[in-house]
């Protein structure tokens, strides 16, 4: 993400982000966590990524209004595209160390993932899903000509020539099935015209049949 974007959102929650902008970190949090720390996804997903760290802006002035100390506010780690989802890492210290806010972030992470599908990563617009597992990406159709333009122009060819490309399996599959069916009704029809001459030509003359010239 851009700098600037990250700048606004360190101004917006600066509660939530504290770890990430410091100097140092405090030392009771693990060095692995200080590693992995930071804001990598794409420029698309601030608006979705301000959102949920809104919620947790808030979550922590309601926490220090009841005098709880800073060191056991929750506070964000990264946040980053894996397996062509936003995650956004929250976690809180326990008394048996750092702890994930799990409990409070299920029902919210889900959105957050559920709507990150659908936007696209780089621009925010409406995208779609592209790969799997960690190499997936959501780009818009102008960001994934950009970004992939031999695939870009496949998937523009496939679309051109069947109604949509997730519908490229049923189409093939159906056309398949309409050959087969034309397949094995000329065949039938053949079968039929055959067995029906030779009634017919039993019919007109029956003392031909099985005699030598």
């Amino acid at each position: 993400m851009r700098l600037t974007l990250q700048e606004q959102l360190f101004q917006h929650h600066p509660k939530a982000l504290r770890y990430l902008r410091a100097e140092a970190w405090p030392g009771h949090i693990p060095a692995i966590v200080v590693a992995t720390a930071g804001i990598t996804c794409g420029n698309g997903w601030f608006s979705l990524l301000d959102q949920q760290l809104d919620y947790w802006e808030r979550f922590i002035d309601a926490q220090a209004s009841q005098g709880a100390a800073e060191n056991t506010w929750p506070f964000v780690v990264s946040a980053r595209r894996d397996n062509g989802e936003l995650q956004l890492t929250v976690l809180i210290r326990t008394p048996d160390g750092i702890g994930v806010m799990s409990s409070l972030w299920e029902g919210m992470g889900a959105q957050v993932r559920q709507a990150s599908r659908g936007t696209c990563e780089c621009c925010g617009k409406s995208g779609r899903t592209l790969g799997t597992g960690k190499l997936a990406h959501v780009f818009c159709t102008v960001c994934e000509a950009h970004a992939h333009p031999n695939r870009s122009r496949i998937r523009a060819w496939v679309d051109h020539h069947f109604d949509s490309g997730n519908n490229l399996v049923m189409t093939v599959c159906g056309l398949a099935l309409l050959f087969c069916a034309a397949y094995f009704g000329v065949v039938l029809m053949g079968l039929m015209l055959a067995g029906k001459s030779l009634a017919q030509g039993a019919a007109a003359d029956p003392d031909q049949l099985g005699s030598t010239p």
